[in-house]
């Protein structure tokens, strides 16, 4: 069976079978899901067509000026792009689902520059067929789809030969370019260059490793100045949302069920695992927003006549955040990190558990335990397949990567970019509020080692077979 399934991937037709059925599965995805969605989707044009007139912000049309605080400006400039000329979001979709299919190509050709054999890119594209999670976002107004693009970018130019000033100035744009549209991507160019130096030591890596990071670094100058100009900050990332999301994403265990009223009216989903005993649940909320109340209350002093025209204006569009003033917003993230730091201290116990189940709900779609036990049989399906099907890519993930690994030693460095973006993506948002979708832009390079892994897997068992060997 193991010599058939290797024998299986020779097979001239198999691969392009594997891509018609991938493209019709995207296909469809695009038909049954060309209905604009997404929770950021009236933030996201709103962002665009305030840079169309001007002005980098969700209340253009206000009589006074109420800069943005929330949103790096990559997505949004994307968006504004395709706005110049038409309002219909059916351009964008399109873009978006061909760049997905360009990420994929970009995948294959990495499995093959790694080493991969055609058996290889066949478990890879096999992967990527029941893989709607992945090109759901094709349709969608999130990031997602266009970060995926960018660091997929990044991973060809990065595997595509000896790093070169040329080389590496592409490099730093294209992750600059994933950093606008995810402000948690700022360590990742600075984390990968010194892997890459520790694993290289060579003088000669030096200087294009120096290009690479100016380069980055270069990226994040205008929107750090333009928050300096309207916040009277340099910040490389939106001075609103980093403390905010820290702080609901330690009390979402403690609070499942509930919806937030205080910042952006976050929901805390109904896990799997109780973190706290259920009766205790109307106790932590009242908890929650006690400590809001607080923080609420001391940073409302701060607000000034033009948070009272957007709050104004917020009334008849509740579709968009509010954008308080620079001022009430600085002090509002120091007081949220404040406490986020004070719960940690005093309950390490469940910080450290509720990370770790994170660490895996990264990675894993989750069931919504409540919409779940009332749901019909299709709707429980709905829910099962996407929570199935990435639990147990993660599991093969985490079983098969490491044992090829570690059964050769020279795979180390040649899977080191893939494997570190994984690695990156995965920690980074721990601390942040459970979203599996964080982790899309690297679902593809996870299955493109997953492939190479289980190929390798399949080779040494069948060699063992055929020797005796156990």
């Amino acid at each position: 069976m193991k010599a058939g399934f290797i024998a299986l991937g020779r097979h001239p037709l198999l691969i392009p079978a594997l891509v018609v059925l991938n493209i019709l599965a995207v296909v469809g995805m695009f038909i049954a899901y060309r209905e604009p969605h997404g929770g950021d989707l009236y933030t996201y044009q709103a962002l665009a067509d305030g840079l169309l007139h001007g002005e980098y912000s969700m209340w253009w049309q206000l009589p006074v000026d109420v800069p943005d605080t929330l949103r790096n400006p990559g997505y949004p400039v994307f968006l504004a792009l395709f706005r110049i000329f038409s309002k219909s979001l059916v351009p964008v979709q399109i873009v978006q689902t061909l760049l997905y299919c360009l990420s994929v190509f970009w995948t294959v050709k990495l499995i093959q520059r790694l080493g991969g054999s055609r058996a290889a890119v066949t478990v890879f594209l096999l992967l990527l067929l029941p893989s709607i999670n992945i090109a759901f976002y094709n349709t969608s107004l999130f990031a997602e789809t266009l970060t995926l693009f960018f660091v997929t970018a990044f991973m060809h130019v990065a595997t595509a030969g000896q790093l070169g000033p040329g080389r590496a100035v592409l490099m730093g744009l294209l992750l600059g370019a994933a950093f606008q549209c995810r402000s948690p991507l700022l360590y990742l160019p600075f984390v990968w260059a010194a892997v890459v130096w520790w694993s290289d030591r060579r003088r000669a890596v030096l200087a294009p490793l120096a290009v690479f990071l100016v380069t980055f670094v270069a990226t994040t100058v205008p929107y750090g100045l333009w928050s300096l100009r309207n916040h009277g900050v340099y910040s490389v990332t939106p001075i609103e949302g980093g403390a905010g999301v820290l702080h609901f994403g330690w009390w979402t265990g403690r609070i499942p069920g509930h919806t937030e009223n205080w910042y952006w009216g976050n929901f805390a989903s109904v896990e799997m695992v109780d973190f706290v005993p259920p009766e205790q649940v109307p106790a932590e909320v009242e908890a929650f927003d006690a400590e809001w109340r607080t923080i609420d209350s001391a940073v409302a002093p701060l607000m000034n006549s033009t948070d009272t025209l957007m709050l104004a204006a917020r009334e008849e569009n509740r579709n968009l955040f509010k954008s308080f003033n620079s001022r009430y917003t600085l002090e509002r993230e120091r007081l949220l990190k404040e406490a986020t730091l004070r719960n940690v201290k005093e309950k390490p116990g469940y910080t450290f558990l509720h990370s770790a189940y994170t660490a895996v709900r990264m990675w894993v779609t989750g069931v919504q335990m409540d919409k779940f036990q009332g749901a019909s049989m299709v709707g429980k399906v709905a829910q099962l397949y996407p929570f199935l099907l990435t639990l147990v890519m993660f599991l093969m993930a985490v079983l098969l990567v490491p044992w090829a690994l570690l059964r050769d030693k020279g795979l180390w460095k040649k899977w080191l970019t893939p494997l570190l973006l994984c690695v990156y993506f995965g920690l980074i948002h721990i601390p942040a509020h459970i979203q599996s979708r964080y982790t899309i832009p690297v679902r593809m390079l996870m299955m493109a080692l997953i492939a190479l892994a289980l190929v390798k897997w399949f080779a040494r068992r069948n060699s063992a077979a055929s020797t005796g060997r156990p």
